[in-house]
């Protein structure tokens, strides 16, 4: 999958229009540090589709050699998995590939083994093996392997059914089956038409208004979905555990989560979605890694629409460790409501919920709560969360020698997020020689899966360090590029001598009229200026671009 990324160039296009349009009002020497500017910003973009085009270009360099090296060598048995492969095949041949992953669920896989999808092909809802050591990766030519979220493409005049036509045109779509929770649907792989919300009482759903709270009044799909949003009405069981994720149930008797159902409602006032879109994609809650295996490799496969990410989760009780994930195309993760306010106070304080706040979405990329991980070269976007977060829970020991480095994110919510939630240092519970380099963080909040794009303005965030001053040591971040996001560039929760001053040699680009920083506990927001940036990241080699 190759998305959309033209509106990087329309950024480059419109910065140098406004240049332009403005000469008249312009000294000379504005005009020139202008044009000073523009041309730094289109060399940003020219670092944005170089890098790009590099990583959805990569070719499988992992190789059968001694030692087991993760995301350079493999030692066992090599597997492959083609669409044009039979589950009753052996798998271990390109000649006698299998069809889906789920013979090797049953089989002796262990540690230094590889499987290979072949390129080009299309994979839904499949789950990886949570086998520590175990290597996922491509072969043949072509484009990267895809592993979707979503169940099916929903493309096609015969699977949208006009369920009401208002009588100013207004024209809402009901799909031909009933689906799971939807926390967006993407179409042609660029245009995001995100999930309306309404709070689910326990019974019925009612209406959310803008400020946040909400009414008695029932929601009805007919009069309160608006053009290009859609609405998945599951229908909940009665007895909802408050402490499970609410789109699932958990079967003892599997031990599989049974996803909740009901029908999915997409108001599309132009026609039937089917007929005008050819590929309809679902971000549902079908995980390809929901708890990373340690020593896993994940090599140039494209993992998209899930609302579930990839997440590094647990494995047997513990963080795992050693994860490399590289040369990958991970998109559009995220905007899955994952519960209700029950109207126990008690239960609901536990969420954080008030009158304000009556449902909890989730969705981020890249969660990294262990130690000794790689995250490189690889192409992150489209999420409404974190593209990729450096996590330490308050309580939990402290994370080491983590490594993102070479990726591009764009389109994401958050782009790098780096969190410490124990207020107050302990050399115990620390982020420690972790590193965060030659990446680029670019269009925060360009596509926000959560509701219209305005609402993106004060939550998009390039870079975010957050919890307590964010204890750490040893935390270098250097050499990346952070530029153009529709809330602050920059955010930090608290402002700390010692462990804020960790930036060396970034660069940091931001709209004129945009927010550089956000500091929060002096309630603060700032323009971004060489100044600044300096006094606050301790960042004296930094670009500044405006």
């Amino acid at each position: 999958m190759k998305g959309k990324r033209i509106f990087s160039l329309l950024l480059c296009v419109a910065m140098v229009v406004g240049l332009l349009s403005g000469c008249s009002t312009l000294n000379s020497v504005a005009t020139v540090e202008g044009a000073m500017e523009s041309e730094k910003m289109a060399g940003i973009m020219a670092d944005v589709e170089a890098r790009k085009e590099a990583i959805l270009a990569s070719e499988t360099a992992i190789v059968r050699a001694w030692p087991f090296t993760p995301g350079e060598t493999y030692t066992g048995t090599a597997y492959y998995i083609s669409n044009n492969g039979s589950d009753y095949n052996s798998g271990r041949s390109p000649n006698a590939p299998l069809a889906t992953l789920e013979p090797l669920h049953h089989r002796y896989i262990r540690s230094g083994d590889i499987i290979f999808f072949e390129r080009g092909g299309t994979w839904r809802c499949q789950r990886d093996l949570n086998v520590p050591g175990v290597t996922y990766s491509a072969y043949g030519e072509g484009e990267k392997p895809k592993l979707y979220g979503s169940s099916q493409n929903g493309g096609g005049e015969e699977k949208w059914t006009l369920h009401h036509e208002g009588e100013d045109g207004e024209k809402i779509w009901v799909f031909h089956e009933e689906m799971t929770e939807v926390g967006a649907i993407i179409l042609n792989g660029e245009t995001v038409v995100p999930r309306d919300v309404a709070h689910w009482n326990g019974a019925d759903y009612q209406k959310k208004v803008d400020d946040g709270k909400i009414t008695d009044d029932p929601y009805l799909v007919e009069e309160d979905l608006a053009d290009m949003t859609c609405f998945p009405m599951l229908n909940y069981p009665e007895q909802q555990d408050p402490f499970e994720r609410i789109f699932w149930q958990w079967n003892e008797w599997t031990g599989e989560p049974e996803y909740v159902k009901g029908p999915l409602y997409f108001r599309c006032d132009e026609g039937n979605p089917g007929a005008l879109y050819p590929d309809i994609e679902f971000v549902q809650p079908y995980p390809f890694s929901d708890g990373f295996a340690p020593n896993a490799v994940y090599d140039n496969l494209c993992y998209a629409y899930s609302g579930m990410g990839m997440c590094s989760g647990e494995y047997d009780g513990k963080p795992p460790e050693s994860v490399v994930i590289q040369n990958c195309e991970i998109a559009w993760m995220g905007g899955l409501v994952t519960r209700y306010a029950t109207g126990d106070p008690e239960i609901d304080g536990m969420f954080g919920f008030d009158e304000y706040f009556n449902f909890h979405r989730e969705g981020g990329i890249l969660s990294i709560t262990g130690s000794n991980s790689t995250v490189r070269n690889n192409y992150l976007h489209g999420s409404f969360a974190e593209g990729v977060s450096l996590r330490v829970d308050e309580g939990q020991p402290s994370i080491s020698g983590n490594q993102i480095t070479g990726n591009l994110l764009e389109d994401c919510m958050y782009g790098i997020l780096l969190t410490n939630w124990n207020l107050e240092p302990d050399p115990e519970h620390m982020l420690v020689d972790c590193s965060i380099t030659d990446n680029i963080v670019l269009a925060c909040g360009a596509n926000y899966l959560g509701g219209p794009p305005e609402k993106a303005v004060g939550e998009a965030k390039a870079i975010v360090m957050e919890g307590g001053p964010c204890a750490n040591q040893g935390l270098v971040v250097q050499g990346n590029t952070f530029a153009l996001s529709k809330g602050p560039l920059i955010q930090i929760e608290r402002l700390d001598e010692v462990y804020t001053k960790v930036f060396q040699g970034n660069t940091y680009a931001q709209y004129t009229i945009g927010t550089g920083f956000r500091l929060l506990d002096r309630m603060t927001e700032s323009k971004i200026s060489k100044s600044n940036v300096e006094t606050y990241l301790g960042d004296d080699a930094a670009t500044v671009i405006r």
